[in-house]
Order: C-alpha cells, then structure tokens, then sequence
C-alpha cells in the first residue's frame, strides 16, 4: 500500500461557537453589559445582520480574542475612555477593519487611518451594512499564474489547484436527501442562537429548489455568508456540505448561459463587464509582474455592466489608505467558453491611472486555454484517481499541506461504510503516514495497525499489497527503538 497521506477530523473544532462569517463586530465598553434600553436594541438590531458579537469591558480579554482572530476581519467599536486606551496597543492587528467610535474628532485619532466617527449607534448600523457589502467583495480571492509558470505543483498558488479540481468535480457529483439534511442541521447548529438566520434556514428546508440556487446565493443570508467564508479560506467541512448548492448554482449559470437575454456576448458579439475592487500594492505589482498568464477569482464572480457600479466599491476613503482601487474590464468574447480563468491582456502597459483607479483589462478564457491545459492536464496525472475529495487531500500532501489533508481524509473515514474495508486501510494508511510526518509515532502506528486490520479483512494474507503495510508499521517501531518488535514485521 502506497504511502500517501489523510488525516483525521479535528474534534476540539466547535461548530457551535466558530466564525462562519467573514467578520465579527467587537464591543469595547465599560457600561456595554449594562441593561440600557438603546444598548439592547442596537444589539437586536446588529444580530440580523452580524452572527458574531463580543462585548467587553475589560481591555486585556478584549485584546486576548483580536490576538485569537486569524480568518476573519473584525468591526471594532469604542465608545468611551477605555477604547482611547486600547488603540494604542493593537496597531499590530491588521485583521481590524474598521474602527468606530462616538467620540467627536479630536487631534489624538489622526494617527489611526481606519477610525470612523458615528453619531449615533443608528448610523453605526448603517456604516456597519455598508462595510460588510464593502468587505465581502474586497475578500473574493484571486489567484495569480504567472505565464511562464511550469507543472511544479509546490510552485503553484494552492487555491487556484483547490478551485481547479472541484470545478472539474464538484459539479458532476450525484447528492440526496441525506446531503440536504445534513446541511440543514449543520447551519441551525452554527446560528443556534440567531432567530431571522433560523428563520431563512427554514424557508431554505421548506422551499429549496436547484432552480432558485442561484437566488438564494444573492440574497445574502445565511447561504452568501457561509459559502462565501469557506470559499475565502478552503474550509473543507463546509464546502463539503454547501457541494450541492454550489453545483445548482453552477447549473444554473450553465442554463442561462444559452439564452440570449441572460448571456449576450454569446449572441451579440464582444461584450464586457467590470468589477470593482480594492487590493493591496503587493497584490497590484504581482499582477504587473505578470502580464500574459492567467487570473482566477476563486468564486461566483459577480460583475456589472455599468462602469460607474463598478467603481463604488474601488473607491478608497480616508480609512482606508494602504488599498488601492481597481476596475477589472473583463472582454468576453463569444468564440470562447465561459470558463471562470481570464487570460491578463496588455495589463499596466495599457493601464492608466484613472483618478482613483487603475484599470485592469482582462479578457475571458477558455478551457482549452493552452497554459490552463497544461496545468490541469499535469494536476490530473499528479494526483492520480479518485473523486474530489481523495485528489484534494493528494493534492494537500503533496505540497505540504497536512493539516488540510488531515481533515479531509478525517471527514473521508467518518463517513465510509464499515464494511468498505479497502477504503478504510487506504483511509487509515493515509493517517498513519500524516502523523509520521508530523512527528507523532503513536498515532501513527495507531493508524498504520488499524490499515492492517482492514486489509486482513479483505485481501489474501499473501497478497504483495501487505509489503507497504507490514514495512510503515515496522518502520515505525524502529523509529521508537522497539526493535525486536519491528524485525517482526520486517519479516
């Protein structure tokens, strides 16, 4: 049996007490807990639109959880002298998005770029409503591939070959009932606690069908959040139960696609749409850097035919100077396929400057693009057989991503039939091999001896497989100095 590597599931991972969203909005007060009448409805208020809210009255717990904050962006609010006190000491967060605060303008907050100032905890709301629309579009990821790349996986972004490899996929996969309802109780497990998100989880169980797919995905409840998060950051778990509502999304975009009224660069000739957004300079001078390769955005591309949409949302206020604004022109042309890479055409060399935006002209590809072949045609002989879910944990082992493997193959074990005893020892061999690697003998032998015990169960004692498995254990043994044990074996 081939050493290749799978993990198990994290189970200190609380699914009831995560960020599923891209943001949490954070409270610094002395007086936040108290019971006053405008406190508690601005925080009623705040809960249909923010699944995560800390309030604090203590600086130090409030600095301990910005520490712990990794994924997500955080919305801080400051409304009295204990918040004059903390900025000082998290200028190194650069996960905080935006700062808000009641205090009127003074001299001291002219240091901190981020900081708006609210009259009201109403306009609060608002500003919030704003950012979010604001964030979530700056969050959709791109991938950069540089002309010249080569076929080395390990050189490679990692999210443009995640994305790649469900697109070839995710969306051929078959689910049933069991599927739907299981994302049903994944999402009241996660917004237990939230009555409107409950409410549109019900109006979800009640009235989803693959033809609204797409509606559901736009209207920005839970649906948007959610997927968009763990597109955003590869959460295996919850793009494993959102695969059925990312293949109707998908079959839906195919369908529209043939109708001229939905899709009319097909029809009409070249056609182009625009997205807006704000990037860094690191991220603007990797694009300048790499004129002819490709581009992926790493989700449901949302562009608008109107230039002057585009721009809202590439337009930089004061509070928001280390971005820059940018406007993707995308050419669709209608000799080529709808396929979500775009070739970066005459980039910079053409691109002005534009008040306060640079433009970038992309042009959409196709999937018979010839670095894009390439690329993917080299993945699929990497990777080797098996569904999406075996091929991305390949792919997470081959470039040194075991965390991620772990938990994909962790997923893969809990969920395989007890009688597949061949996909167990593969399963249980990946293990074994994931915490070798890692440096845990014994949960690597605890795996390795489990791999054994499966494929006793349905391989002949003699067959030429058992070679690998009875030389992983032994190997093992003799890493922890057991060595009589691991002649054994060797034997």
């Amino acid at each position: 049996m081939a050493e290749n590597v799978i993990t198990t599931n994290d189970s200190s991972k609380s699914t009831s007490n995560q960020i599923v969203e891209n943001f949490i909005f954070v409270w610094l007060n002395s007086g936040c807990d108290e019971p006053h009448e405008k406190n508690q409805q601005f925080i009623s208020k705040l809960e249909t639109i923010i699944n995560s809210i800390e309030k604090f009255t203590d600086i130090d717990q409030c600095i301990e959880l910005l520490a712990k904050i990794k994924d997500e962006k955080i919305f801080l609010f400051i409304s009295d002298s204990l918040g004059r006190k903390l900025l000082p000491l998290i200028q190194q967060y650069t996960q905080i998005y935006s700062i808000y605060t009641t205090f009127k303008q003074q001299l001291w907050m002219q240091q901190y770029d981020n900081i708006k100032n609210v009259s009201s905890l109403d306009e609060l709301l608002d500003k919030i409503q704003e950012d979010i629309r604001q964030l979530n579009n700056d969050l959709i990821s791109m991938s950069i591939i540089p002309q010249s790349s080569n076929t080395d996986l390990n050189r490679l972004e990692p999210s443009f070959m995640y994305f790649q490899l469900l697109k070839e996929n995710l969306f051929v996969l078959q689910y049933d009932q069991h599927a739907f309802d299981e994302l049903i109780t994944y999402c009241r497990t996660i917004y237990h606690n939230k009555k409107e998100e409950l409410n549109n989880i019900d109006k979800f169980q009640k009235n989803y069908d693959k033809n609204k797919a797409i509606k559901w995905y736009t209207d920005e409840c839970f649906v948007y959040h959610v997927l968009n998060k763990a597109l955003r950051i590869f959460d295996i778990e919850t793009i494993m139960k959102f695969s059925f509502v990312l293949r109707d999304i998908h079959c839906q975009i195919e369908e529209r696609h043939i109708e001229p009224k939905y899709a009319p660069a097909l029809h009409d000739g070249l056609h182009v749409v625009y997205r807006g957004k704000r990037i860094s300079n690191i991220e603007l001078e990797k694009i300048k850097r790499n004129i002819g390769g490709l581009i992926s955005f790493n989700n449901f591309l949302s562009t608008s035919e109107e230039f002057n949409v585009a721009s809202r949302f590439a337009t930089i206020s004061e509070s928001n100077k280390g971005k820059l604004g940018v406007i993707f022109t995308i050419k669709i042309n209608p000799l080529k396929t709808t396929a979500p890479y775009a070739s970066i055409k005459d980039i910079i060399s053409k691109c002005e400057k534009n008040n306060r935006f640079w433009q970038v002209d992309l042009s959409l590809t196709s999937d018979n693009d010839l670095q894009l072949r390439r690329l993917t045609d080299h993945m699929r002989h990497a990777l080797g057989d098996g569904d999406v879910w075996h091929r991305i944990g390949q792919l997470m082992i081959k470039i040194g991503e075991l965390k991620k493997a772990e938990e994909i193959f962790g997923i893969l074990l809990e969920k395989v039939p007890e009688n597949d005893r061949k996909q167990c020892a593969f399963l249980c061999n990946q293990l074994g091999y994931i915490w070798k690697q890692k440096g845990n003998l014994d949960n690597a032998l605890h795996y390795y001896k489990n791999s054994l015990a499966a494929s006793l169960k349905y391989l002949p004692p003699t067959d030429p497989l058992f070679s690998s498995v009875y030389s992983n254990i032994g190997g093992i043994l003799k890493k922890q100095g057991k060595l009589d044990e691991a002649l054994k074996y060797y034997q």
